[in-house]
């Protein structure tokens, strides 16, 4: 039996033992502002919580280090808001996938915390997908659409409101600042999508939407349903 789910927490040996039949699990976040009140490492604290629950539910699942570092452009000027462009980020993706895929695993599932990859993350796997023999998977939240609520539905984006700082308070609840949380929604440009306007231009406190209204118990609701929505894929395409 593994000492661990982790791949950074086994030896040579442990993982020579186990990678064949395994699951790779690639958190991919970002790290960048997330307002007043939250760590700007957010996005990859929800990604590995993901891959923690999937791992508890998926018995060969492997847990690989981190990506913290992805397309941030909309935030580069606030510290410390580091950005890969689009094309080294889906580049760096594609190389790990098709340098992971030599290990032989069962199959990669890549779970994304940053919305803003979603589409250099599709393009990547595709590409990879020509020269692997392993099964991808990425997910972005999955299931949002069944927990966003009319307002947040209506904010120009997921990112520090109320289901970010949720899922935040159900599994770093330490690290998160609410005596600072605000209510924001920024109006959406008639050039926004056709100009280089970004998001970072359009938020006075970095926030998008109501995450004063946030909770611990909606955040675990939250996570339970990507975590199913996450394993039930994997059962159907084969990897558990």
């Amino acid at each position: 039996m593994r000492a661990s789910a982790k791949v950074a927490e086994l030896t040579r040996e442990d993982l020579e033992k186990c990678v064949g039949k395994a699951v790779l699990l690639l958190p991919v976040g970002a790290t960048e502002q997330h307002g007043p009140h939250l760590p700007v490492g957010t996005d990859t604290f929800i990604a590995e919580a993901v891959c923690e629950l999937v791992a508890m539910k998926v018995a060969d699942a492997l847990i690989l280090p981190s990506l913290p570092y992805s397309y941030s452009w909309v935030w580069r000027d606030i510290p410390v808001s580091p950005t890969l462009s689009v094309g080294l980020f889906e580049a760096l993706v594609k190389e790990l996938l098709v340098s992971l895929d030599r290990f032989g695993p069962k199959g990669i599932v890549v779970v994304n915390g940053h919305l803003a990859n979603a589409n250099p993350l599709k393009y990547a796997v595709r590409e990879a997908s020509d020269s692997v023999r392993s099964k991808i998977l990425f997910f972005s939240y999955p299931g949002l659409e069944r927990f966003q609520t009319e307002s947040e539905r209506s904010s120009l984006t997921v990112h520090a409101e109320e289901i970010e700082t949720s899922i935040k308070l159900a599994v770093r609840p330490d690290l998160v600042k609410m005596e600072k949380a605000v209510r924001e929604y920024p109006m959406k440009p008639q050039s926004y999508d056709r100009s280089a306007l970004s998001l970072g231009s359009l938020s006075i406190s970095g926030v998008f939407g109501d995450a004063t209204v946030a909770n611990a118990k909606k955040g675990e609701e939250y996570l339970k349903i990507m975590v199913d929505e996450i394993v039930a894929t994997m059962v159907a395409e084969g990897l558990t």
